[in-house]
């Protein structure tokens, strides 16, 4: 018996090692993606703000115009702008 929880220890320690390795590996948030964190904590009305910071980014508009396009959300029309992207959204 002891045997066994030698070896769930062993392995529980391994993957611990293993996770925070991980996690040392995770890129920091972009700086866009911070601010837009930021603007939205402090007033998530600011949709001009919003829009200004998420033009800055290409890859994060294009994230957000993937998600308000897609399926779950079924928009009424196709979504091609940032602007209508954050009203729809």
């Amino acid at each position: 018996m002891k045997k066994n929880v030698a070896v769930i220890d062993l392995h529980t320690q391994r993957r611990k090692k293993e996770i925070i390795a991980k996690i040392k590996r995770i890129p920091p948030l972009p700086a866009a993606a911070q601010e837009v964190l930021s603007i939205v904590a402090e007033n998530p009305r600011d949709i001009r703000r919003l829009e200004q910071v998420i033009m800055h980014d290409p890859s994060l508009s294009s994230q957000l115009l993937k998600v308000a396009n897609c399926a779950a959300y079924y928009p009424a029309s196709r979504i091609n702008t940032v602007h209508r992207a954050i009203v729809f959204l």
